[in-house]
């Protein structure tokens, strides 16, 4: 499989709805390092794609503080969302009073009504969203198929020689 730059498009009947929700802080690139010039992060297309290519659709939502209500709508068309926020990223200034806030009850309430949120703001309180990989990292498991992005070679290795590769 070669790497894909865009989103592929959605199965004609996909098994679930998936939103990749993600998020951009004011301030321009200056304050959004890990987005690319489209202002998605970096991963975002390739985890969309991995969900594409497993039957389902996933589209690419972006999280506007001054616009919940129009989100909330949004959000009753998906069975499940994978979060890319970073906890605390909706506090900088620039963004609406209170939308870290809104954004993690509205994201528990849909836990609470059976659709999965991947993290879900209780996870990512419990684990600690950057420690997450850590406290995985000795669990037993198949290794991890990873595509260098230069040349898009596929290795595969272990949660924790991928974070030791990432550490040192």
């Amino acid at each position: 499989m070669s790497r894909q730059n865009t989103l592929l498009p959605a199965p004609e009947n996909p098994k679930y709805k998936l939103a990749h929700v993600g998020f951009t802080a004011p301030g321009g690139p200056d304050f959004n390092t890990d987005k690319d010039v489209s202002g998605n992060r970096y991963d975002a297309i390739p985890i969309c794609n991995g969900v594409i290519s497993a039957g389902a659709s996933c589209d690419l939502v972006v999280y506007d503080t001054h616009k919940h209500a129009d989100f909330v709508k949004l959000c009753s068309k998906y069975d499940a969302f994978i979060v890319r926020v970073n906890p605390g990223q909706l506090s900088v200034p620039g963004t609406a009073p209170g939308a870290q806030e809104r954004f993690d009850d509205f994201m528990s309430s849909l836990v609470k009504k059976g659709k999965p949120v991947w993290s879900s703001p209780d996870v990512q309180t419990k684990m600690g969203a950057k420690d997450a990989l850590c406290k995985i990292s000795q669990l037993s498991c198949d290794k991890l198929k990873l595509m260098e992005m230069n040349d898009n070679h596929v290795e595969y290795h272990t949660v924790g020689e991928f974070l030791e590769f990432c550490v040192n």
